[in-house]
């Protein structure tokens, strides 16, 4: 039985859709069962825009963070992922609060999920309580680099 893997994103939009059809595409990932889920729904209007300028608008705006958490709830639900793999894209650094909480309410909810996060940055080594949250494995590590 192949693993299930949940990436949470940004938004959908040609950077996604391109990573999303390199992940189907990858002869190392065929073993693994992907869906993906976006921490910001784009509107109609801003799915035509220009890239920076659909980037701009979602900053400038917010991020529900208990609508998120419904909709993660809904999609593991469905889906039953094992991992979750988060993009630590521009909009969990706009508003990682929301992001963060958004996680940790899933994981209290879902505690056997695995949650692996893509960063430059190392997430939980001046924070410990994030530790607990994203897993540094060597699976989940090989996983990310992998999927990005």
């Amino acid at each position: 039985m192949s693993q299930r893997i949940l990436v949470l994103q940004s938004v959908e939009d040609e950077i996604t859709y391109r990573r999303e059809m390199r992940i189907k595409r990858s002869p190392l990932l065929r073993d693994y069962d992907f869906k993906h889920i976006y921490a910001i729904e784009l509107k109609d209007e801003q799915q035509e825009l220009p890239t920076p300028l659909m980037m701009e608008q979602v900053v400038q705006g917010s991020l529900d963070g208990e609508e998120l958490l419904d909709r993660l709830v809904r999609k593991v639900i469905a889906f039953d992922p094992n991992i979750l793999i988060v993009h630590a894209g521009f909009v969990f650094h706009r508003f990682p609060h929301e992001m963060i909480s958004a996680l940790k309410s899933l994981k209290d909810k879902f505690p056997n999920l695995r949650i692996g996060i893509q960063s430059r940055i190392r997430f939980g080594r001046d924070r410990p309580e994030l530790q607990t949250l994203f897993e540094d494995s060597e699976e989940i590590r090989g996983l990310i680099e992998r999927i990005f």
